[in-house]
C-alpha cells in the first residue's frame, strides 16, 4: 500500500499554494470525520479511521509544519538576515510614499523587523514575492486590493504574511482532527443525537411549528 500514498505536504511551506490540493486518500478520511457540541464541548469522531501507515503519514506531515512556523527571526536569530535582505531588495525596488531618505531607510528597516520578528520568515519571504507580482489582496482595504507600485507599510506585510501562516495553521487543525478523533460513529455516541422534529407544515394556531431548542443547538 505504500507505493500508492502520495506525498501530503512539500518540505516547504515556501512552495504551497493556497488552496493546495491535498492526496485523495486524505480527502477521503477527512470526509469520514465528524465534529459534533454537546453542552459547549465539540467531540469528534471518524467511523473509519486511518491506518497506521496513513497515520504515520499524516504525523510526520504535521510535525514538519509545526517545525515550521516555528521558524522565526525572533526564535531563529540566523534567519533574520534572510528578511532583512529581502525587504532591502523591496524597499530598492518600489518607492515609498513618504520619500526613501537614508534616515527614513534605517528607520523604515527597523519597523520591519519589529513587525516581522515572530512571523515565520517564509511567510514574509512569500508575501514579499508576492508584492513584487502585484499578487495579494487586502483583508482590511474595502477595495480588495494593495497599491503594489510602492512599498508597502511594516503593517502590510505582516498582513499578507499572517494570512499564509494561517493556511499551515488550519492545515495543521486539520490533520489533528483526523489525527484525534474517536474511532467510533457518531451513531455510536453515549451522548445520542435527539431524533429530528417531525415534518408539519403548520402547528395549531401558531403558524409554522419552531424547532426544538436541542435541534437548533446542533445547527447553529
Amino acid at each position: 500500500m505504500s507505493s500508492a500514498l502520495a506525498v501530503i505536504e512539500p518540505t516547504s511551506p515556501l512552495a504551497i499554494r493556497s488552496p493546495q490540493r491535498l492526496p485523495q486518500w486524505v480527502l477521503d478520511i477527512w470526509r469520514r470525520v465528524v465534529k459534533m457540541t454537546f453542552d459547549n464541548v465539540v467531540e469528534t469522531y471518524i467511523d473509519s479511521p486511518p491506518t497506521p501507515e496513513q497515520r504515520s503519514i499524516i504525523e510526520g506531515s504535521r510535525a514538519n509544519l509545526v517545525r515550521q512556523l516555528d521558524l522565526t527571526p525572533d526564535r531563529c536569530p540566523e534567519l533574520n538576515d534572510q528578511v532583512l535582505d529581502a525587504i532591502g531588495e523591496l524597499m530598492a525596488a518600489k518607492p515609498y510614499r513618504a520619500g526613501d531618505g537614508a534616515l527614513r531607510r534605517e528607520a523604515l528597516i527597523r519597523s520591519f523587523g519589529y513587525a516581522l520578528d515572530d512571523i515565520p520568515y517564509w511567510a514574509t519571504l512569500r508575501a514579499i514575492r508576492n508584492w513584487h507580482r502585484g499578487d495579494v489582496e487586502s483583508w482590511s482595504d474595502p477595495k480588495g486590493k494593495f497599491n503594489c507600485k510602492w512599498m508597502p507599510d511594516p503593517t502590510e506585510l505582516r498582513e499578507i504574511a499572517k494570512r499564509y501562516v494561517r493556511e499551515v495553521q488550519d492545515r495543521v487543525t486539520m490533520f489533528d482532527d483526523i489525527l484525534h478523533a474517536v474511532e467510533r460513529s457518531a451513531e455510536a455516541s453515549p451522548r445520542r443525537l435527539p431524533p429530528p422534529p417531525k415534518r408539519r407544515d403548520r402547528d395549531e394556531g401558531t403558524g409554522f411549528r419552531p424547532i426544538s431548542d436541542a435541534v437548533a443547538a446542533l445547527i447553529t
